[in-house]
């Protein structure tokens, strides 16, 4: 879990500090976690989990698929259907692009 939770953080960006406000922990602890000197507790994983939008699986390493929760899924893809076709072929192309950069 403990490798997840640096490379979440880091893919959004995020400081130690600023990760560790946003679910409510020090930033002592996530280094702590992150370094595999301490363990997360149960209720921190939960924070970490619906914060990433990832499953308890993703964060324990579990699984590799990293993905949203069914509900947000299916609230996005709602969205998407109101999109004309064009803007919606424009939504993949850009998704297919940040993916690209991704791999950089």
């Amino acid at each position: 879990m403990n490798n997840r939770i640096k490379e979440l953080r880091e893919r959004e960006g995020l400081s130690q500090t600023q990760l560790a406000k946003k679910i409510n922990a020090s930033q002592q602890s996530i280094s702590q976690w992150e370094n595999h000197l301490k363990e997360v507790p149960m209720d921190i994983a939960v924070a970490l989990s619906d914060y990433f939008h990832v499953t308890i699986d993703y964060l324990m390493c579990r699984t590799n698929q990293y993905c949203y929760d069914d509900k947000q899924f299916s609230e996005l893809n709602q969205e998407i259907a109101q999109l004309s076709i064009r803007d919606q072929r424009l939504i993949k192309t850009l998704i297919k692009s940040m993916l690209e950069e991704n791999k950089k």
